[in-house]
């Protein structure tokens, strides 16, 4: 399976409409008709990713709140765990196809 990234600004609308957050505070995962938030978006995308990252899906075992509080402390401490720069890096075309808003050039779709 492919996991594809949107800017959460840019899909408000259909966030809106399945009724999901869309107001920046967290990352969120649509599968189908559903949606998920803070740490099961993330081990739901790990579980979709190769080795050694879909074996960090395992952490589903840990209650939600117990994982939830985890993610929102690495949110609120992001910059310090990760630090931070001034400028973001130009995507490459690879990493820009894994983006939903990618047309490759000359295409209309």
């Amino acid at each position: 399976m492919t996991v594809k990234f949107g800017a959460i600004q840019k899909h408000k609308e259909y966030l809106d409409s399945i009724k999901a957050p869309s107001d920046l505070s967290t990352v969120v995962l649509v599968q189908g008709n559903k949606f998920y938030t803070q740490s099961e978006a993330i081990l739901r995308v790990l579980a979709l990713l190769g080795e050694p990252y879909r074996s960090l899906s395992a952490a589903s075992i840990i209650p939600a709140p117990v994982r939830n509080y985890v993610y929102g402390a690495v949110a609120k401490y992001r910059y310090k765990i990760f630090g931070s720069v001034d400028k973001c890096r130009e995507p490459t075309k690879a990493f820009r196809k894994r983006f939903l808003e990618y047309k490759e050039e000359g295409s209309p779709f």
